[in-house]
């Protein structure tokens, strides 16, 4: 296995005698050295080792301790970053789209590319003092968006795509978390965890009992805590059973 260093020791002998512990990889350099421990802690422990990771990159030369030089080889690096947005589903002109950036040790240049279908819709030069920012776009009109990082004209990282949307009715997600058939009263009782727009729902909502097509009872019902919901519907005949879930609202 090629690597793209060269490694040379300057004293072999005294090397040695350190007792260093050197383990060389495509990227780091792994050292470990024995110290013999200071003050009090010299009566709990004979020795200590003391453990260092150095880069093997961003640099032409690189000392290892005082007895191995390591010449490096220009490498290309593709820049660490990250890209992330809250949600992937928001509501048209209501909902802020908020995007996590972080780069460590950020360029000058770097900025936010966004599309939407596909279309460029706008960029933003962007600042990380802290190698991390949220970048806030509000009231956006419903379609496909994809936010891209850049820097001379260089994608950075990968893509973050999100969809804003406009309903009339707002889009439920349940899900059966448990349920009990009870014979003996003819009873179905559940749980569920219902989200919309990807967040706890937390209206009142009508579930209703349908068997073959047709809807047997249904029950309204509060959130117990925000998105869990719990009740019981009668039974009536020994075909497949589905629940169906409408927000109070829309009914």
């Amino acid at each position: 296995m090629n690597y793209p260093y060269q490694i040379t020791v300057i004293d072999d002998q005294r090397l040695k005698n350190s007792n260093e512990d050197i383990k060389f990889g495509h990227y780091f350099v792994f050292r470990q050295v024995p110290r013999k421990p200071q003050g009090r802690l010299a009566r709990l422990c004979s020795s200590q080792i003391h453990q260092e990771v150095l880069p093997l990159v961003n640099e032409s030369v690189l000392m290892v301790g005082d007895d191995v030089k390591v010449n490096l080889l220009p490498r290309p690096l593709e820049r660490v970053s990250c890209l992330v947005s809250n949600r992937d589903l928001y509501r048209a002109e209501r909902d802020p789209v908020h995007l996590f950036i972080a780069v460590p040790k950020p360029p000058a240049d770097l900025r936010l590319q966004v599309t939407w279908y596909d279309e460029p819709f706008c960029h933003r030069v962007v600042t990380l003092p802290e190698g991390v920012a949220i970048e806030t776009f509000a009231l956006l009109l419903p379609g496909r968006y994809t936010a891209q990082l850049t820097s001379d004209e260089q994608r950075l990282g990968l893509p973050v795509n999100f969809t804003v949307a406009e309903y009339q009715l707002a889009p439920l997600t349940g899900r059966l978390v448990s349920h009990q058939l009870d014979r003996e009263s003819q009873y179905l009782w559940f749980e569920l965890a219902v989200d919309s727009y990807q967040q706890p729902f937390t209206e009142k909502l009508f579930v209703a009992l349908i068997e073959e097509g047709k809807t047997i009872d249904r029950i309204g019902l509060l959130p117990v805590t925000p998105g869990h919901y719990t009740g019981g519907l009668p039974l009536r005949g020994e075909n497949a059973l589905r629940l169906r879930l409408i927000a109070a609202a829309d009914y």
